[in-house]
């Protein structure tokens, strides 16, 4: 039994901690590629985003993908793209990815609260989503679930 999961868990449970550095606090999201968890880092006393690859995906072409798409978020440098902070292996040589947490809503969850955005601000939120997906292409990543 590794210390963060329970025998057969498909992910880490939430108050674990990965490499005694990051507590897991809650999950976040889970997506085709991995689950993000809000994370705690105890050595910087600071909120992280924490990504995991599930049991059911660390192996062959998906852990392989994870671990090149880690490095190569960790050379985007944009003020829109969120921060690789840390990457790592945990209990027995799982992958994982830190990131800085971007607190904040969906662009759904903003429209159903205030209405639809201005001409004007659709634009620039148009123009920022851009520059981001322009900068993380240019680094090799094709992001697939935008």
């Amino acid at each position: 039994m590794s210390p963060s999961e329970p025998p057969g868990a498909e992910l880490p449970v939430v108050g674990a901690r990965l490499m005694l550095r990051y507590r897991l606090d809650g999950l976040l999201a889970r997506g085709g590629v991995g689950a993000v968890y809000r994370g705690f880092d105890v050595d910087t006393d600071r909120p992280v985003a924490v990504k995991v690859l599930p049991r059911s995906l660390d192996h062959g072409a998906k852990r392989e993908r994870f671990l090149r798409e880690a490095k190569l978020a960790a050379s985007v440098g944009h003020p829109h793209v969120v921060k690789v902070l840390d990457a790592g292996f945990y209990d027995e040589g799982r992958p994982f990815l830190v990131m800085e947490l971007l607190e904040g809503t969906s662009l759904h969850k903003r429209i159903q609260t205030f209405g639809s955005l201005r001409v004007a601000d659709a634009c620039s939120l148009a123009s920022q989503l851009c520059s981001a997906a322009e900068a993380v292409h240019s680094c090799g990543i094709i992001h697939r679930d935008i």
